[in-house]
């Protein structure tokens, strides 16, 4: 998975940074910078479905021809009830006559799914990359000693993980090295006070070999507490990422992270104490990460949020657990609305089936999005409202027309929804009862009347088309 993360960063999750970077940078001259962020969020969520528009089509034509069908679809299912191999056998017959293919619908699912992931990773990185404490008050090298100590006085804050400083050491010899944290002499503060410290793992390099820890988690601790931690490796041509795989050099240069986690609070000041043996490893300089100015777009409070890089999450007193926040409801509901309008009315058992499964779909994402960064829940309702726009615009409310329908008498479904085929063959018609989309022009369940052949009787149970003129008037009986 490891040797995958360089070619995913390049392919997709980079792209997307540069793209968000690129469209907020110009926003900053002229609007604050969480609305910046903000902005920039949307205007790229819109581009990205605009490309995505071609595909988004292909579901919707699959939909619409699968609506098509429907009056046809029953009328196997009767003829073939309870029969399910051949159940199936006529169904795809029927879809090969039309020219149906139906996992096209699943397409633009299968292409946007690996852009929300790369969403998730590029907003991530936003969050954690970008900002620091830049105003330095302690960097001293001394023998098997480094103290370093930094403050930030103005928003935005560090939030959570953030790398506070970079140590460039070259290895003697062959020999482990022990870099240990100082913990009576370092600390993470907020507001004035110390944070309670948890207790880190040392970071033990072998040259010649990839240190256990390059990629170490943060420790486990409780909110509103912090830790200090290492990381190590060899920065990627990127100039964002670290390769974390590679072995460490005898003699050469190799790059040490002092990495701070806020276990869900912001920083604002930091002091880290590095020691080592001096006689195994040189610490030859400390680097302060540069803050890039549109980074800050993603990383500054914007309406209630503290920060687009933050969950949009409250806590209650007493409480363990977060409560969602507003815009992570909002996104919810959307989230159902979408959902419901890119469902089309279907007699298919199978395609129902689905259809329940995906209906807790929304509520599992409320669950998923619940730590992660306010932007990219930004993102996803960005993403609802575009598909929800793009569906009635072309098939009307789906499933969510006849809940309208239900719920008010009225029918809602704009007239382009509706969807009306020529008479000959047999079919049911969908109506607002069975749920929410249109099928114009027929009867409901009702078959044209065939007029027997002479000679020709009448099924048991058959009804007896009426004669001309006979309607409302009794039959004469002849004589015997």
């Amino acid at each position: 998975m490891n040797a995958l993360l360089p070619l995913w960063n390049t392919l997709l999750v980079h792209p997307l940074m540069f793209g968000l970077q690129f469209v907020a940078t110009p926003l900053l001259a002229f609007l604050p910078a969480g609305v910046a962020g903000a902005v920039a969020i949307i205007v790229f969520t819109i581009f990205l479905r605009m490309l995505l528009v071609p595909l988004s089509l292909v579901q919707i034509k699959s939909q619409r021809a699968q609506m098509a069908i429907q009056p046809e679809m029953k009328a196997i299912q009767r003829k073939f009830k309870g029969d399910r191999e051949g159940l199936a056998r006529a169904q795809m017959a029927l879809y090969k006559e039309r020219g149906i293919n139906p996992a096209a619908g699943c397409l633009p699912l299968l292409i946007q799914m690996p852009i929300l992931f790369g969403m998730y990773a590029a907003m991530s990185q936003l969050a954690t990359t970008g900002l620091t404490l830049d105003q330095v008050t302690t960097s001293q090298i001394s023998s098997g000693q480094v103290t370093y100590a930094a403050q930030r006085t103005v928003e935005p804050y560090p939030y959570n993980q953030f790398v506070l400083a970079q140590l460039h050491v070259v290895p003697n010899g062959t020999s482990p090295i022990t870099i240990s944290l100082d913990q009576n002499q370092s600390s993470v503060g907020w507001e004035g006070n110390n944070l309670p410290l948890s207790a880190g793992a040392d970071l033990v390099l072998t040259p010649g070999s990839v240190p256990p820890g390059a990629n170490a988690n943060p420790p486990n601790s409780q909110a509103g507490t912090a830790s200090i931690f290492f990381r190590s490796g060899e920065p990627d041509p990127d100039g964002i990422t670290m390769d974390r795989d590679v072995p460490v050099p005898s003699d050469q240069p190799y790059v040490v992270e002092i990495w701070v986690n806020g276990a869900t609070t912001n920083v604002d000041s930091a002091t880290a104490v590095v020691t080592w043996d001096p006689s195994l490893m040189d610490v030859t300089q400390i680097v302060t990460p540069p803050i890039n100015p549109a980074d800050l777009a993603f990383k500054s409070p914007f309406l209630w949020l503290p920060s687009l890089g933050q969950p949009d999450v409250f806590h209650l007193p007493n409480v363990s657990f977060a409560i969602p926040g507003f815009l992570l409801l909002i996104m919810t509901l959307s989230s159902f609305l979408s959902q419901r309008m890119a469902t089309m009315p279907t007699e298919d058992p199978q395609q129902q089936a689905m259809m329940r499964s995906m209906a807790f779909m929304p509520l599992m994402y409320l669950f998923f999005f619940l730590n992660t960064p306010s932007g990219l829940v930004l993102y996803w309702l960005t993403s609802n409202v575009f598909s929800m726009f793009q569906q009635y615009f072309t098939v009307g409310f789906g499933l969510l027309g006849g809940d309208l329908q239900r719920l008010t008498g009225r029918d809602f479904q704009p007239p382009w929804a509706t969807l009306r085929r020529p008479p000959p063959a047999p079919v049911a018609a969908l109506t607002g009862e069975m749920g929410n989309g249109r099928v114009d022009g027929y009867d409901n369940d009702d078959q044209p009347e065939r007029t027997p052949t002479p000679g020709e009787r009448r099924a048991a149970g058959a009804t007896r088309r009426p004669r001309p003129g006979s309607q409302g008037r009794g039959r004469k009986r002849g004589k015997r």
